[in-house]
């Protein structure tokens, strides 16, 4: 227990001395390189540890913890990745107190932790213990595997100091094998050194970008500019800019392009260049923000429709409100968005359109006024008519219901069968759910069975 306390002091030690060197005394790894090694340590039993040829069944007749020297080859494999080979003596005592000669070899693979000259590592391998039939532990070569925790630092540059703890994994008389720790100290020689690193290339103002490759030596800048300042970030270096103090464009110098009226959209993008805008709008205004910009908007200050300059048309007769006579009832455009006369009578509750009780087929006496609603729609070519048929409360709802699209529908096909457009009718059946006067009376429910026309939106 002695000897490890002293070689764990030993390894702390080395290993603060490594890393109280200073840098210049320091040089890198070869890069790869080859070293040989020589180490001194000892091997700590910690349990049962079966070395030997005694038989199995005498349990008392073991190795005790022994001193190791050894020598060792490696190569960095990469910078970081070592392989190594090893051998080593071991002068054993068994429990009895008497002498044995012992050895052990390994072959291992190390990983620097770090890429500096001073690197704790890992470490995992494989060999053999053996011991010399010339004591009573008899002859005999047992396989054993085990893993490393170390740290290694360049003193020179073909010296390494090394220290390192292995934990082996070995012959047992119990079930799962037995545990020794190994620790040593060595030096690691490297028989070709290691190059020192060149010197850094000269960077006066600290930008990173070395003189040699710098426009502005004097001056910390940019590596995209070749080491010279950009101020106001506009891709152009100081030096080259005529206006370095104010972003601008590469192809003005660094000077911005002119916007007369200051609204942050430049002149050859602005739609409106004399007026102040937004940037939303091209430079222009659109103050009801109907997408029709003022200057070409003939309502600026009422949300409209791009068809009507930015006008709206509340009616939806296609004349605009500023335009339309009556902008509350739609209308004909060839009127100013009013109604005839003429066509004022075809419009609401039309008198004199019948049918058979109970029946969509229309009465030949509603011909005379369907012919003059033939006229109008063919006189007013833009005109658009709603067909709404409506009955009183007699009868079932539904039926009622399929009564009045019927209803509709039949004065529509005879106006279409009279050469109007279909695509200028639209009809709608209401049943009994608008009356216009009782349906207690006789005279109500004559008025609420009734077909209705009514100017659509063109």
């Amino acid at each position: 227990m002695k000897l490890s306390h002293r070689l764990v002091g030993i390894l702390a030690a080395a290993t603060v001395g490594v890393l109280g060197m200073p840098s210049e005394a320091r040089a890198e790894y070869p890069d790869p390189g080859l070293y040989v090694g020589i180490y001194g340590g000892g091997t700590l039993k910690l349990n049962d540890w079966n070395l030997g040829e005694a038989p199995r069944s005498d349990r008392d007749l073991q190795p005790k913890s022994a001193p190791v020297v050894g020598l060792r080859l490696g190569y960095h494999i990469l910078p970081q990745l070592i392989g190594e080979v090893g051998g080593a003596y071991m002068p054993l005592e068994s429990t009895n107190g008497e002498p044995n000669t012992g050895f052990k070899y390994d072959v291992d693979l190390f990983y620097h932790l770090l890429s500096s000259d001073f690197s704790p590592f890992l470490g995992l391998g494989t060999g053999a213990h053996l011991t010399k039939d010339d004591g009573d532990l008899g002859g005999d070569n047992d396989i054993q595997v085990h893993v490393s925790l170390g740290a290694r630092g360049l003193l020179t540059d073909h010296i390494a100091l090394r220290g390192e703890v292995r934990d082996y994994w070995v012959d047992s008389y119990s079930t799962f094998g037995g545990n020794n720790i190994e620790l040593t100290l060595g030096l690691d020689i490297y028989p070709f050194g290691s190059s020192a690193p060149p010197p850094a290339p000269a960077d006066s103002d600290g930008d990173g970008v070395v003189d040699a490759d710098d426009a502005c030596p004097d001056v910390p800048g940019l590596a995209i500019h070749k080491g010279c300042p950009d101020r106001d970030n506009d891709s152009v270096p100081d030096h080259l800019d005529q206006c370095p103090d104010e972003p601008g464009d590469p192809a003005r110098n660094g000077c911005p392009a002119p916007d007369k009226d200051g609204d942050g959209v430049l002149d050859a993008d602005d739609l409106c260049p004399d007026v102040p805008g937004e940037v939303a709008f091209q430079g222009c205004l659109d103050s009801d923000r109907d997408g029709v910009y003022d200057h070409e908007d003939r309502c600026p200050q009422e949300h409209g429709l791009k068809e009507f300059k930015g006008c709206p048309d509340k009616d939806g007769d296609k004349v605009p409100d500023i335009d339309d006579k009556c902008p509350d009832q739609p209308g004909l455009p060839e009127h100013n968005g009013c109604v005839p006369e003429e066509v004022a009578k075809f419009t609401g509750a039309i008198k004199g359109i019948n049918f058979e009780t109970g029946s969509a087929r229309i009465l030949p006496s509603s011909f005379p006024v369907l012919d003059d609603a033939v006229k109008v729609l063919t006189e007013y070519k833009s005109l658009r008519l709603k067909i709404d048929g409506h009955t009183d409360n007699q009868g079932l709802a539904d039926k009622n219901q399929k009564l009045s699209e019927e209803r509709a529908a039949s004065v529509k096909a005879y106006l279409v069968s009279k050469g109007i457009d279909e695509s200028r009718l639209v009809t709608a059946g209401h049943g009994d759910t608008k009356p216009v006067e009782d349906n207690a009376t006789p005279k109500g429910r004559a008025a609420n069975r009734r077909i209705e026309f009514s100017i659509l939106a063109q």
